[in-house]
């Protein structure tokens, strides 16, 4: 495995890199806000420990530029920071999990482990299509029609499990586990604002529509006429 930490403060990044070294684990460090988002861009990673607050670039702006770019490495926030709404917008702006501080190694490298498990089992390795709509999992975006989506890395993930699972209804609580993972602190309108962002990429314009609400249940991705 190999890991970049974002992380200015010496003492954790000691305590980091040394931990991860007794587990085995590769780590490239970068205590610098810009330096980290070029090396995000640049290179590849299994996983990203990625501090909130940073000279340069602070963690939010890294992780927003970070998607924007396309960069598909999972993204583990540290943060001190409890607001709900704070970690709501990182989550929708693709943050993989959050640990707050202070914490203790062994958590963090069992949320580490559970974020690589989620990520390995959520690319679908085959192509998936329903009606006009597919699925390209080589490049992580859908296409309908003749229309190409770019799909950001939650969205993609919603949509791929949803399509995998035609005309059956799925709970919130099915999605945050299944798509966010047991670890993670998903309120339920986080679910709600990503199922919303999707209709309007893949439903609006179309007539057929695609993701609907079962009200007081859940959603359904509805393949029949």
């Amino acid at each position: 495995m190999k890991v970049l930490i974002i992380e200015d403060n010496p003492n954790v990044l000691a305590a980091l890199s040394q931990g991860l070294k007794y587990k085995s684990v590769i780590a490239e460090n970068s205590t610098d806000g810009d330096d980290g988002l070029e090396k995000l861009i640049k290179k590849s990673y299994d996983l990203a420990i990625l501090d909130l607050d940073l000279p340069g670039k602070d963690g939010e702006e890294i992780l927003k530029a970070a998607k924007l770019q396309g960069v598909q490495t999972p993204i583990l926030i540290l943060t001190a920071n409890e607001d709900v709404t704070t970690r709501t917008r990182l989550l929708e702006a693709g943050a993989e999990d959050f640990i707050s501080k202070p914490y203790s190694f062994e958590e963090l490298f069992a949320r580490m482990k559970a974020i690589l498990r989620r990520s390995a089992s959520s690319f679908p390795s085959e192509y998936l299509a329903s009606g006009d709509l597919e699925l390209l999992p080589e490049r992580r975006m859908a296409v309908r029609g003749d229309q190409k989506i770019e799909l950001r890395g939650k969205e993609y993930e919603l949509l791929s499990y949803l399509m995998s699972h035609p005309n059956k209804i799925i709970t919130r609580q099915t999605l945050m586990e299944e798509v966010w993972g047991y670890a993670t602190s998903v309120l339920s309108n986080t679910v709600d604002a990503h199922i919303s962002n999707l209709r309007n990429k893949i439903d609006k314009g179309f007539e057929k529509k695609l993701i609907k609400t079962v009200h007081g249940l859940g959603y359904m991705f509805d393949t029949e006429e």
